[in-house]
């Protein structure tokens, strides 16, 4: 879209009855442009980091997830063998009860963090969701009033122009 304005600049310098409407849009084509580098600036500026955090949050919670996996398996392994051996050892019990005890710690510690994420998650996004949607609706605006302002320059153009040949007749 860049290319598009010098383009339209060098077009109206070889047309004579169109070189005012080209140059207009050469003018609306760099203004809209300037205002599409402004609205994927501030993208970058508040919505990318936002969703780029989450993604890394999300790579540490699998594994703190895959840490609590691997107790929940050794538990299960140790419970078991318990079952398997019939209380022959005196140890397993206990070793089993401190890693049910070490399980629901993880448990509670994870459903408490996951709660906290979640509302986070919810606020975060919906601030960013906000500030993407007004810097949508702002370069929008922006081009429309670059374009609204072009056509009426051209129809007052067009109006002076019937002026002058009606007054040539």
């Amino acid at each position: 879209m860049k290319e598009f304005g010098p383009i339209h600049t060098l077009w109206s310098a070889s047309e004579e009855d169109l070189g005012d409407t080209l140059k207009g849009m050469a003018t609306g084509i760099d203004q809209c442009c300037k205002a599409a580098d402004k609205w994927m600036a501030a993208l970058s500026e508040s919505f990318f980091p936002v969703i780029h955090e989450y993604l890394l949050y999300n790579e540490i919670l699998m594994g703190v997830l895959k840490r609590r996996d691997q107790i929940q398996a050794e538990l299960d392994s140790k419970t078991d063998a318990m079952y398997n051996k019939k209380a022959e050892n005196g140890l397993l019990p206990e070793e089993i009860g401190k890693l049910e005890d070490k399980l629901e710690c993880a448990n509670n510690a994870l459903q408490a963090d996951w709660d906290r994420w979640k509302h986070s998650l919810h606020l975060d996004m919906k601030a960013a969701f906000g500030t993407m949607a007004e810097n949508n609706l702002s370069y929008y605006e922006e081009c429309l009033a670059t374009w609204e302002s072009f056509l009426t320059s051209q129809t007052a153009a067009d109006i002076t122009l019937e002026e002058e040949s009606e007054d040539q007749s």
